[in-house]
């Protein structure tokens, strides 16, 4: 069985600027999670056992990564976890890797790095530190409130580990302010052109290109978060479009069911789910009462 959990590597993407070239311990899978279709609502399963990404198929290059950065400072792994492409770590390196994946990091201070080599950038601040720590204590209503006052977004997700992602994303959002684009004449266009400079636009704008561009509305008045979520959606990167939710009262249809079989009877039930490849016993269930209700 190959050994996931523990792995010790190196991150070398982009998306996390503040991780590169640092040694990180793999803590987790995520499965799917870096695909652009994927919806932490259906799909947001966390796999922390080798037997289970085994199961899961492995590690692919549609997979995130929950990893623990290595502390050289206070000579410990970090309480904060990132979760990085699979691609983007040394150990899960994938050959076919698309040019924004490979791409080399322009710094204010000088050139882009050269091939093969790493540019260095400031790790998170203090203060950005201490808010990520914290969220780990926070029950799940008060997550989701802390996740609409700094992304900007209401959200209903039950899903942890998606919500401080995206919080965290918010926050290297306006980090990376410091590091962008160096000042350019102002312009008041919208359209999504290379030349556009998202930078200086007004967060008027940026929403106006936010619903052009990722399909929706926001209610965030982050500039930061909204250059990022331009950049990340022109990148394809994040699912753009509506987002179809249910409806007020929808779920009032439906009944949950008690059922109940014998220790002998689930384990049958596992074994069979995982060999005819079902995401989880309650989809193998669901699937046969389909069949036999046709």
């Amino acid at each position: 069985m190959t050994k996931t959990i523990g792995t010790i590597s190196t991150y070398d993407g982009d998306e996390h600027p503040y991780l590169r070239g640092h040694k990180v311990r793999v803590v987790a899978v995520l499965p799917h999670a870096a695909a652009a279709d994927f919806d932490p609502d259906r799909e947001g399963r966390v796999l922390r056992d080798d037997d289970e990404i085994e199961r899961a198929g492995g590690v692919t290059a549609d997979d995130r990564i929950e990893v623990q950065p290595w502390l050289e400072r206070e000579q410990r792994w970090s309480f904060v976890t990132s979760d990085p492409h699979a691609i983007d770590l040394a150990c899960f390196r994938h050959p076919r890797r698309t040019p924004d994946q490979t791409r080399p990091v322009t710094t204010p201070d000088g050139p882009a790095a050269a091939p093969g080599t790493t540019a260095k950038e400031p790790d998170m601040t203090d203060t950005t530190r201490r808010t990520l720590e914290s969220l780990s204590k926070l029950r799940l209503p008060e997550l989701q409130a802390r996740f609409a006052e700094i992304v900007g977004e209401s959200t209903r997700s039950p899903n942890k580990t998606f919500l401080q992602r995206r919080i965290r994303e918010a926050l290297e959002a306006r980090e990376q302010q410091t590091y962008s684009e160096p000042p350019t004449p102002a312009t008041t266009t919208t359209e999504a052109s290379p030349k556009v400079k998202l930078t200086k636009l007004s967060v008027g704008e940026l929403q106006a290109m936010y619903r052009e561009v990722v399909g929706r509305e926001t209610r965030s008045s982050d500039s930061a978060y909204l250059v990022w979520k331009l950049r990340q959606a022109q990148k394809g990167r994040v699912r753009v479009g509506p987002i179809e939710r249910r409806a007020p009262g929808e779920a009032a249809d439906v009944k949950v069911l008690p059922l109940r079989m014998t220790a002998a009877e689930v384990e049958a039930l596992d074994e069979a789910w995982r060999r005819l490849g079902f995401k989880s016993r309650t989809a193998m269930i669901r699937k046969a009462i389909e069949s036999m209700l046709a």
